[in-house]
């Protein structure tokens, strides 16, 4: 077996078999751990669904209700800078419903294998978006399961959060969007709406070209706010929206905020003394920075492919307000367009294209390792290579050889 060979057989294995083992020896240790399950961002949504199960879905918002709600599920009474609140859109309250009931372990179960199932379908999409490109079958099983395990995906796992929403709808799109059926990406877009900001940002860009992909995101975004407003009405518009400002009130001091890929974050983790004015300018001065650059450099843009899709999923990961490590999951569809942009240029042997999301995985995990100190370091420097890849890929591939494909959008 050539050394190369003997390489990516062993790599491969022993990731696998390590991110597998880990996660799940830390997913029943937390299942088992009262500190650790109750803690886990699923007990909003899980007051959320219970309330609504209970008292309709208009008080789902009520932060004296969930209190009661989570103390009754943990079996402990939370500290005020602890409250999981329930803030996330309407719409996905009835999913937690039907996976809700008084079990809290039980349920908690139930949304862990939803999790998985949402895992499954993305990866299905961004492998099939990959049908074109000759991988092997041995190399797409491998690439399969480098994605499913993605450590970001597991981040949300973990804490049992929605933000696998947010992957399915970018996968969606970004399939969609390589498949030239611009509308269709659009409608998967739209479900990026559990994440506000991060939609408007993904959204952007088509104001200026491709408002067939536009359409399709405001019809499916506006679907779900419609129905939003339908099962909270007026009075839980307004709990709403009292809730979200308790929520952002509490940026500026719990260290739940450091935990940010985003520019907040970069600042939380470095300057602890910023007056809090200062910092929200600063916040969202580089979120309309973010904004603007998305709008009128990317939304130009005549053809919109796998390079402007990946730079475009990388500003909504720096720059939005707030966002946390579970959402880096999204690093996927940069890594997938790089894989698309490079696959046929004989630059990178495919064995290796097929481990990538393996190895930001086993990458990533590094920052973890002692006190945490390279956490974030080492996903900076994998968005930084992505940007630098995704920019200046031409200058990757061989002198003369094709370039990488970029799928007009009417």
């Amino acid at each position: 077996m050539k050394k190369g060979i003997r390489f990516f057989v062993v790599f491969s294995f022993t990731g696998i078999l390590s991110l597998t083992l880990i996660y799940s020896l830390f997913w029943t240790r937390m299942i088992m751990t009262p500190g650790e399950r109750g803690g886990s961002d699923f007990m909003g949504l899980y007051a959320g669904a219970r309330i609504a199960q209970e008292y309709g879905f208009r008080s789902m918002y009520d932060m004296a209700l969930q209190i009661e709600i989570q103390t009754r599920a943990a079996g402990y009474e939370f500290s005020n800078e602890h409250i999981p609140y329930f803030t996330h859109p309407p719409f996905i309250v009835p999913l937690g419903m039907l996976i809700s009931d008084e079990n809290y372990v039980a349920s908690l179960i139930r949304w862990s294998v939803v999790i998985l199932l949402f895992n499954g379908i993305a990866v299905f999409l961004l492998i099939k978006s990959t049908a074109r490109l000759n991988f092997t079958n041995q190399q797409r099983w491998l690439l399969a399961a480098g994605t499913f395990l993605f450590w970001p995906t597991f981040s949300g796992f973990m804490n049992g959060q929605d933000a696998i929403l947010l992957l399915l709808g970018a996968s969606i799109w970004f399939y969609f969007l390589l498949e030239d059926k611009p509308f269709t990406a659009g409608l998967g877009l739209g479900l990026a709406v559990i994440r506000p900001q991060s939609a408007i940002l993904l959204m952007a860009p088509f104001l200026m070209r491709h408002r067939k992909l536009l359409w399709g995101a405001v019809i499916s975004g506006g679907i779900l706010a419609i129905v939003s407003l339908a099962l909270i009405g007026q009075d839980g518009l307004s709990r709403y929206i009292d809730i979200l400002g308790v929520v952002e009130g509490d940026i500026w001091r719990l260290p739940h905020s450091l935990d940010m890929p985003t520019i907040s974050g970069i600042l939380r983790r470095n300057t602890e003394a910023l007056d809090k004015n200062v910092f929200r300018s600063v916040m969202l001065g580089g979120y309309l920075v973010g904004l603007t650059l998305v709008t009128f450099w990317l939304g130009g843009s005549r053809k919109f492919g796998a390079k402007q899709a990946g730079l475009l999923t990388l500003a909504a990961l720096f720059f939005v307000p707030y966002a946390h490590y579970h959402e880096l999951t999204l690093l996927l569809i940069p890594i997938y367009c790089m894989i698309h942009l490079l696959k046929d240029k004989d630059v990178i042997p495919a064995n290796y294209l097929a481990i990538a999301p393996l190895a930001v995985s086993l990458f990533l995990m590094i920052g973890f390792l002692g006190g945490g100190a390279l956490k974030y370091p080492l996903v900076y420097l994998v968005m930084l290579a992505l940007a630098y890849g995704l920019f200046f890929h031409d200058k990757l591939t061989k002198k003369g050889g094709p370039r990488a494909n970029s799928v007009p959008v009417p």
